[in-house]
């Protein structure tokens, strides 16, 4: 039975059926790598399942997250443009579940389909907002704030409240801190009654306390 991402369930079944038959189905663990940076860019990513880091290298060669991409955001726009290289690696970061396929069935069918043109188009400036306001959070902010932004972006409700479900580990590397800052950063949260830490998750017991320190 083919498959396809559920951000593209609505678009016409002749256009959807092409792009299934195109889509490549992959599992993978976190720390798993889709493309390095300067890599021939060729394929395009549509994330339906967990998180992905995109990582960029700054002019000291130091790891820059420049973006994390959530469950049904897509990445690897460079393979869009023709003869193009990746400007970043992409990592997962959770468990993920991603569809790939070659962008140049995209861009074919995107000539013949105005709802595939107008959701790509949707699709990309979401990425390219979350990026930029990403970037800007990440750049003005003391690590301490960075945390909080962070903490409270990724957030989401679950039974024990809102959860990040992630260790220190996946939080520095994101941040680009060192875990053991991480580590004291979340330790003093915790005294403060804004957090509670439990393996490979953050409770977030104070989500407006998290926000105070933003301010």
């Amino acid at each position: 039975m083919r498959e396809a991402p559920r951000r593209l369930a609505a678009l016409p079944k002749a256009v959807w059926w092409e792009l299934a038959r195109a889509f490549k189905k992959r599992r993978a663990r976190p720390g798993s790598t889709f493309y390095r940076p300067r890599q021939p860019a060729r394929e395009l990513y549509f994330l339906e399942e967990g998180m992905v880091r995109l990582v960029a290298e700054d002019p000291s060669g130091r790891e820059v997250t420049v973006a994390v991409v959530e469950a049904g955001g897509v990445f690897g726009e460079a393979s869009l443009i023709p003869a193009d290289r990746y400007g970043h690696a992409a990592v997962a970061l959770t468990p993920a579940t991603v569809f790939h396929l070659p962008a140049a069935v995209v861009t074919a069918l995107m000539h013949e389909s105005r709802e595939l043109s107008e959701l790509m188009a949707r699709l990309l400036l979401e990425r390219r907002h979350r990026g930029d306001a990403w970037l800007v959070a990440t750049r003005r902010s003391r690590p301490r704030e960075k945390l909080a932004r962070l903490l409270l972006e990724l957030a989401r409700e679950t039974e024990e409240g809102m959860v990040v479900a992630m260790g220190h580990r996946e939080l520095a590397a994101i941040l680009g801190l060192a875990r053991e800052t991480v580590s004291r950063l979340l330790a003093r949260m915790y005294h403060e009654g804004l957090v509670e830490t439990a393996f490979r998750r953050v409770i977030l017991r104070d989500p407006a306390g998290l926000e105070e320190l933003l301010r």
